[in-house]
């Protein structure tokens, strides 16, 4: 008998969860706290996150 897994993000939206990940690291770039080096790690990694959903999703 499988154990039923309790986890919210596997039945949401792919597109919604690209969105949701774009918006928090919008929201941390505006923090003021960052360093140059977390500043632009979350950059790279928006970035990336806008690649893969064009592969997802080419529209």
């Amino acid at each position: 008998m499988k154990k039923k897994v309790n986890n919210p993000f596997i039945s949401m939206n792919p597109v919604h969860l690209t969105a949701q990940g774009i918006k928090q690291i919008n929201d941390s770039l505006e923090e003021k706290k960052l360093t140059p080096e977390q500043r632009n790690l979350l950059i790279r990694l928006k970035e990336r996150l806008n690649i893969e959903a064009r592969k997802l999703y080419p529209d």
